[in-house]
């Protein structure tokens, strides 16, 4: 069994995609997303989503905090842009945006990749908190 996860989330939104794929390469898209109990901290945003523009983050509060940084690798607009782990608290994480016509607005689908530290353990902690 790998550790590799897949999560799919869809959202539809009442806009014109182009204008969804423009909201997302703003350099404060990231910050007007998350929520303030979150506890991610925008520490130096990507200027942009163009392959090998990196952002950092600080992830949780305190001295149990961690940096997390992100780089751009594909850059297709306005329908697709992908982001994935520099160095941070997955072992591995990899986020694919797609921006698709849905009617008269645009289908947000967003695809995640992820393994979580942990090695061989991982999969067993997650198998059991599956089953909960």
């Amino acid at each position: 069994m790998t550790g590799l996860r897949r999560l799919v989330f869809e959202s539809h939104i009442a806009a014109p995609p182009e204008r969804v794929f423009a909201f997302h390469e703003r350099p404060d898209a990231f910050a007007l997303l998350t929520p303030w109990w979150s506890g991610a901290r925008v520490v130096r945003p990507a200027p942009s989503l163009r392959p090998g523009e990196r952002a950092l983050l600080i992830l949780g509060r305190g001295p149990l905090s961690v940096e997390w940084e992100a780089v751009h690798e594909v850059y297709e607009p306005p329908t697709c842009f992908v982001e994935s782990q520099v160095r941070g608290p997955f072992k591995r994480w990899r986020h694919r945006h797609l921006v698709l016509p849905d009617g008269a607005g645009a289908r947000l689908r967003d695809e995640l990749e992820y393994e979580l530290p942990g090695g061989w353990l991982a999969p067993l902690y997650l198998t059991a908190a599956d089953d909960r």
